[in-house]
């Protein structure tokens, strides 16, 4: 059985939100739930665990910059796709608002 560590309360997001390298602007992948502490994505690459991103969140209405620490990756052979689970570590305080009223 598999144990929850989530501190936080998650939401699936609906929109379109592409998360992009900051310095590189490289297409990671796109958003696919958040919580005001972390946030899973899904691409179509591997991406390198337990390191350090910083990375743009590109909301229809709004472009958040944060830094991301890349807890897990996983691969969906049949779907061609991976999953990918980040802990937020950098986050403007305005950032961190719209995010928590996207939770709401």
């Amino acid at each position: 059985m598999k144990v929850e560590k989530r501190s936080s309360v998650r939401k699936s997001y609906d929109g379109s939100c592409a998360i992009k390298s900051a310095g590189t602007n490289y297409m990671l992948g796109k958003l696919v739930n958040i919580s005001s502490g972390g946030l899973m994505i899904v691409g179509d690459k591997s991406l390198a665990i337990n390191h350090l991103y910083q990375c743009q969140l590109e909301f229809d209405d709004k472009l958040l910059t944060v830094g991301l620490d890349c807890l897990w990756c996983e691969s969906v052979s049949p779907l061609n796709v991976v999953y990918s689970g980040f802990k937020i570590i950098d986050i403007a305080d305005d950032d961190l608002g719209y995010i928590e009223g996207l939770l709401h």
